[in-house]
Formats: C-alpha cells, structure tokens, sequence
C-alpha cells in the first residue's frame, strides 16, 4: 500500500507539473507558496519529502489500514489533475 501511495504522490507531481506548464495554477496554497518562493523543484521535493513521511509514520504506528483511505483521495486528486490536462489540451 505504501508504493500506491508514493506511486500516486509521483503521478500527482507529474500531471501537476504538466498542468502547471500549460497555464493551471497549485491548488494547494502551501505548495503554491513554495514553488513561488523556491522554485517548483522544491515544491516537487517537499511533497516527496512528506510523502515519505507519511508512509514512515503510518507504518511506524501500525495504521497501515489509513493507507486505503489515502490512496483513494489521492487517486482522486490525480484524476482531477488529469482532468485539468484534458481542459488545456482541449480548449
């Protein structure tokens, strides 16, 4: 479950990354912060960062259980991002 959830936070990178360079804007005001601040790539590596994070803690705790519940907004998350592709690329 923990390679879902690092699989899904690259997919989310990706399809942000993508969307980004066609003209969307970061959703999450915290990643937005940074990337204005630092710079996308350090955006990129605090999510990653985080992600890891996460999947240490849920696992170090014995939740792994949570990861369902992760894996399954994120998924959302990056079909909304593919979405958003879809918009740029069509109109």
């Amino acid at each position: 479950m923990a390679k879902m959830w690092l699989t899904f936070n690259g997919l989310d990178i990706l399809t942000t990354h993508f969307a980004l360079q066609m003209g969307a804007i970061e959703a999450n005001p915290i990643l937005s912060g940074v990337n204005s601040a630092f710079g996308e790539a350090a955006g990129y590596g605090l999510k990653l960062f985080l992600a890891v994070v996460v999947a240490f803690l849920i696992y170090r705790t014995g939740r792994a259980f949570l990861f369902k519940w992760l894996n399954a907004g994120l998924g959302l998350v990056v079909l909304f991002n593919i979405a958003v592709l879809m918009y740029y690329l069509v109109g």
